[in-house]
């Protein structure tokens, strides 16, 4: 079968499955080129072989950029001729890209031809485009900008617009932490006044670490000295396991201000003290706070409570006074014999 014949079976064969009229048109000017430089029309289809196709697309001619003639509606070339003039043979010049496309027109051509049986293989498959054959300008594909500076501008403030709308909206985040390297956490600056937590929140880790210790069993207590607190040893909660031995002790990385406060009662033992005091102390023996609960009845009771600000590894102590002139023990009671306190900031 001629080469014209066959290129126009194959444009009605790409009509029938649904080629867009622009595909079928690229093929038949390409595969048109190809055939009428070679003059290869009304040769049969065999005649075409991979060195003619190899000089065609390393070797291109001059007028390689040429409007190809026309097939008629019966399959027929159009006698009508358009060629472009080149004045420049720098023009000429075809790139990588132009000859890769106009091989692969010409391998779709010769692949229906050989799913025809109208030739043995396809002998386009063997050419590959000699790109020492391409003039240097024309070898690497010409680097195009993804954006222009205004659109990265534009993208760049849109983008920060987005994020900023979208924070000052609602902020969904399971951990909130410092970066690597810090180990300051700051919410708000100096736009916010007031940080709030919804009814509904059930905020963990808020003013901790937190314990509260009651008493567990009656306690002797000297007359005119200072006494350590050590029956008091009945956990309600200890968040940060901060007590021991009836000794709080400020853990690493929570330094700063506590609330602190302690409740003693003795009983009705021989004599009523003239004094009786509840002391916050440190181990070292400094003197935090003393409460004095003055003579009243058999049963006296003292409390003690204040802020103190403390640094790491600091041990507080729980300490009573009492003057009555014989030993007193405690009271057994959880209402009126317990210690206690958290962390209420930095």
């Amino acid at each position: 079968m001629k080469s014209e014949d066959a290129l126009g079976e194959m444009l009605d064969w790409m009509g029938a499955i649904g080629k867009s009229p622009k595909t079928q048109y690229n093929t038949e000017r390409e595969v048109l080129m190809f055939l009428r430089e070679k003059k290869l029309l009304k040769k049969n289809v065999d005649k075409i072989d991979e060195f003619i196709i190899n000089d065609y697309i390393n070797d291109p001619p001059v007028n390689m950029g040429a409007e190809p003639p026309k097939l008629t509606p019966k399959g027929k070339v159009s006698k009508r001729k358009d060629r472009r003039k080149i004045k420049d043979p720098q023009d000429a010049a075809i790139s990588v890209a132009t000859r890769r496309y106009k091989l692969s027109a010409i391998k779709n051509f010769l692949n229906y031809c050989s799913a025809k049986g109208l030739i043995t293989g396809n002998p386009a498959a063997l050419v590959k485009v000699n790109i020492r054959k391409v003039p240097h300008r024309l070898r690497e594909t010409r680097k195009k900008e993804a954006f222009t500076p205004e659109e990265i501008r534009y993208s760049d403030y849109t983008i920060r617009e987005y994020i900023r709308n979208f924070i000052m909206s609602k902020l969904e985040a399971n951990t909130i932490d410092t970066i690597s390297g810090t180990s300051n956490l700051t919410i708000g600056s100096t736009n916010s006044s007031t940080v709030t937590f919804e009814n509904a929140a059930n905020v963990t880790g808020h003013m901790y670490p937190a314990f509260h210790y009651h008493e567990a069993s009656t306690q002797s207590i000297s007359t005119a000295t200072w006494t350590k607190i050590t029956a008091f040893t009945t956990q309600n909660y200890d968040t940060n396991s901060v007590v021991s031995s009836s000794t709080f002790t400020v853990p690493s990385g929570l330094g700063g201000k506590y609330f602190l406060y302690m409740c003693v009662g003795l009983d009705a033992g021989a004599g009523i003290p003239a004094r009786l005091l509840a002391g916050i102390h440190k181990s070292d023996g400094t003197e935090l706070l003393n409460s004095e609960q003055g003579n009243g009845s058999p049963y006296n009771t003292a409390n003690a409570c204040g802020t103190f600000n403390l640094s790491v590894a600091d041990e507080i102590v729980f300490s009573v006074y009492q003057n009555s002139g014989g030993s007193r023990d405690t009271l057994n009671s959880t209402q009126q014999g317990y210690f206690g306190g958290f962390r209420i900031g930095a």
